[in-house]
């Protein structure tokens, strides 16, 4: 029943500064339903204020009501581009530029879990993609969790593809972060999105054996069986990012 639109926005007294504002809308909710949404928005500024200046994230200008109607702005920096989904959209990058995305995704979501925050409502649609220097930039944290709050709930939101198995059933862990980027990284690198336990047959041909096994233990079903941080990710990635780096980039 949460329903918003994003908006280019343009300063009105710094022309050169633009937003992206997301207008969310709820005056047909209730007004208890509206409160505990409040909190969601406002969780956006303070997730960008913990991770602080950092090249996978656009700067939040803002947020606040609407004077007068039941609105919330949400707004940040805008990035001009696509969203990843719609680069997807248009047929799967080639493999050094799915190296380097699959290291930057991982970066971003290793820079949230240092500081305490779980991304756990991760997809494509809220990757943002760089038209100038093909960068990715991770956005829309209403849906974090942050580390010591009450967990918020999610399985009352569509099925996700992407998202992890266990989410809504507890607390959610950065293990399922792990599996989100898994799951992106195979339909980067796939071409399209496998079902749910099918990602090695998709990948078995078209990784370095370490890569291979890291994505497909990211992927498993079962927390455990996952690695325990980003720290035993991001050291294969670059290298596999290193390794990609001899062969032309193109098929963007």
């Amino acid at each position: 029943g949460l329903q918003y639109r994003i908006f280019r926005m343009q300063h009105r007294h710094q022309p050169t500064r633009f937003g992206r504002g997301k207008r969310y809308e709820f005056a047909h909710l209730a007004d208890d339903a509206q409160e505990k949404l409040k909190d969601r928005f406002v969780r956006h500024m303070e997730i960008c204020d913990r991770i602080g200046r950092h090249p996978q994230f656009p700067t939040c200008y803002a947020t606040y009501p609407e004077l007068g109607v039941r609105v919330w702005w949400v707004i940040d920096e805008w990035v001009e581009g696509l969203t990843l989904a719609g680069r997807l959209a248009a047929g799967p990058p080639s493999l050094p530029v799915a190296a380097i995305w699959s290291s930057q995704l991982a970066a971003g979501l290793s820079a949230m879990h240092v500081v305490g925050i779980v991304r756990r409502e991760l997809n494509p649609e809220n990757i943002l993609v760089s038209e100038a220097d093909e960068v990715l930039q991770l956005t829309d944290f209403e849906l974090a969790k942050l580390a010591g709050n009450l967990p918020t709930v999610s399985d009352q939101w569509p099925d996700d593809p992407y998202r992890a198995p266990e989410i809504g059933a507890g607390e959610p862990t950065p293990a399922a972060d792990l599996y989100s980027w898994g799951r992106i990284v195979t339909h980067l690198v796939a071409g399209e999105l496998p079902p749910r336990g099918k990602e090695s047959s998709s990948l078995v041909k078209r990784l370095p054996k370490p890569v291979f096994e890291l994505i497909t233990a990211c992927t498993a079903l079962r927390q455990s069986q996952r690695p325990a941080s980003f720290n035993e990710v991001l050291p294969i990635i670059d290298d596999w990012v290193k390794l990609q780096s001899k062969e032309p980039i193109h098929g963007k």
